[in-house]
């Protein structure tokens, strides 16, 4: 069997490469959020384009690895900033493209095991069964298709109060899903067999995870179990095979940076800010419609109210900032702006220093331009992220709102 050609690039890079045709027609009809691949002009050649996903597309006959823009050390604090490789600031040996799997698997894990160390959340659950006493409700059409009923039987519904809810249940099928990736004598095998050991009371075989998601977004989690469930999404949506094609056969372990940027800095606000309500991916509707019940809903990236008024809506963007947010980027935080009526509105960008600029928006409101620092030594970036939560604070306090038209 032919070894697959292995190309690598530089996320938010590009590189140019002869592919076969069986190559081409693998790499035919992959979303764009992964890698573009562009003909040039020379026949059989093309320019492979890398977005913000790190990791590895392999196919049969193509292996493309998408390396991070910015020093391993420094996208493991954006990561896992509880980590303890930074304290001495060590370069952390380069590994291979699972690596950043296994660490949000670690992570995963331990938080996990703490969780059930402090006792699962248990819920009311419906429960249909058959039974000799009638408590609960009786299911009558159940009732009715029983040909032949017992005397003793009743068909009923009640409910039972369970470990078997959406906060215990995805990451117990997140950790199962994900666990066969790892050898039993690794760390992150070692913390995910320990993670499903201690939710062994809970049940979650053949859990849909997209469903679950959108129905624990609907129940808005308590924010005890916020890290957890932030954590399980991002891997979920990191390396989850759902955008991959069985007719290629192809394998997709690759990290989204966007969302690693927008964890990374909501997190890092939630814990300064204290004081304030401070809200990550909060669902907001946009537009209601008029003819039959429906709504337009969108989630910015962190929503912070101050004495139950917005005062500050932000959007997090992983991508190199050149003097001018892109029209896309500056239409959607206008929008949020206007529907939650906050005064200020932030677009963050990463950066190789701490900046901001900030416009007076025709109409009233204020939109800030930041940039903070993802690259230097772990300590410099700490402080930038730090630095920013000091500054909404102290506009918090001090400021007025902006007069509003």
């Amino acid at each position: 069997m032919n070894q697959p050609q292995i190309i690598r690039v530089t996320e938010d890079r590009s590189v140019e490469a002869e592919l076969s045709p069986e190559a081409v027609t693998e790499l035919i009809g992959l979303p764009n959020s992964l890698f573009e691949f562009r003909p040039m002009i020379t026949p059989g050649k093309f320019r492979i384009i890398a977005g913000g996903r790190i990791g590895v597309w392999e196919s049969p006959s193509l292996k493309v690895l998408v390396e991070p823009k910015i020093r391993d050390v420094n996208l493991l604090a954006m990561i896992d900033p509880d980590s303890p490789i930074h304290s001495h600031g060590a370069e952390p040996e380069h590994r291979p493209e699972e690596s950043f799997l296994g660490l949000l698997a670690v992570r995963l894990g331990r938080l996990m095991v703490a969780h059930a160390r402090r006792g699962l959340r248990q819920g009311y659950s419906a429960i249909s069964e058959e039974s000799a006493f009638l408590r609960g409700k009786l299911d009558i059409p159940a009732q009715l298709r029983e040909h032949h009923p017992a005397a003793s039987a009743f068909h009923i519904e009640h409910d039972c109060l369970t470990r078997d809810i959406l906060v215990n249940q995805i990451p117990k099928a997140l950790a199962a899903q994900i666990a066969d990736r790892f050898s039993a004598s690794t760390e992150a095998g070692g913390c995910l067999s320990d993670a499903i050991t201690s939710y062994a009371g809970v049940s979650a075989e053949g859990l849909d995870l997209r469903r679950a998601f959108d129905e624990l977004d609907r129940a808005s989690p308590d924010a005890s179990e916020k890290e957890l469930i932030d954590l399980a999404r991002l891997i979920w949506e990191g390396f989850d095979p759902r955008e991959t094609s069985d007719k290629h056969h192809t394998s997709l372990q690759m990290l989204d940076l966007h969302l690693v940027f927008e964890r990374y800095v909501a997190d890092g606000l939630m814990r300064s800010l204290r004081e304030f309500d401070v809200q990550s991916q909060r669902s907001i509707v946009i537009a209601e419609a008029s003819h039959r019940p429906a709504e337009l809903t969108a989630r910015p990236d962190v929503l912070i109210t101050n004495a139950g008024q917005p005062w500050l809506v932000l959007d997090t963007k992983w991508k190199t900032f050149v003097g001018a947010p892109a029209a896309d980027d500056l239409q959607q935080i206008i929008a949020y702006l206007h529907v939650t009526k906050s005064p200020f509105g932030m677009l963050v960008y990463p950066g190789t220093r701490h900046d901001f600029n900030e416009f007076a928006i025709n109409g009233g409101g204020v939109l800030i331009l930041q940039q903070i620092q993802v690259t230097g030594t772990c300590g410099e970036c700490r402080d930038s992220l730090n630095r920013l939560a000091h500054e909404i604070h102290r506009r918090i306090k001090t400021d007025s709102p902006p007069g509003r038209e």
